[in-house]
């Protein structure tokens, strides 16, 4: 059986790849996490440095990456009251912590948690699952779609290669 790597978004089956070495050879992948996760961040800052606006041709991730538009504008008594308050313009950023535990190592509220096998990767923000639509969190009709984790086609293409050189380099390879 080749061995099988899955990425989810808040419980959503986003990608299922497969690396066509037999899974009873791959017995670890955590050295491998950090580079993943180093990846994952940068590209969160991506996300939120475009307000969403990642995946089409015209950015990094290139062609077939996954197109997402630009999040939802504010609307625009919020986006006044915001301001008023001192908070600013940018959407899905009011104190910032959303932002900040998606693109900053060690946040409080980051999720990095590597394993043999697995690695899970995200946020604790209470809030950010309302933003990203999870089915779990009751759509008041208030708070907009606005994803904040986005995983493209070609970042999920580079993790496989990072995945695959690890696997080769380390000696876990057995072809299927």
């Amino acid at each position: 059986m080749p061995f099988s790597v899955q990425f989810d978004v808040l419980g959503v089956k986003q990608v299922n790849r497969s690396l066509m070495s037999s899974a009873d050879a791959v017995k670890d992948l955590s050295p491998v996490w950090d580079d993943i996760y180093d990846d994952f961040l940068k590209r969160e800052g991506d996300v939120f440095s475009s307000e969403g606006n990642v995946g089409s041709k015209s950015r990094e991730f290139g062609v077939g990456a996954g197109k997402w538009g630009p999040w939802e504008p504010l609307n625009k008594i919020y986006a006044a009251r915001k301001l008023a308050k001192g908070f600013g313009s940018k959407i899905l950023v009011r104190t910032g912590r959303l932002r900040d535990s998606l693109t900053s190592r060690g946040h409080g509220d980051a999720v990095f948690g590597p394993q043999l096998l697995r690695v899970a990767m995200g946020t604790r923000t209470p809030y950010a699952g309302y933003h990203q639509g999870n089915k779990d969190f009751v759509d008041t009709g208030k708070i907009p779609r606005r994803e904040p984790v986005r995983v493209g086609e070609a970042q999920v293409r580079f993790w496989m290669r990072l995945i695959h050189k690890f696997v080769l380099e380390s000696g876990q390879f057995v072809r299927e």
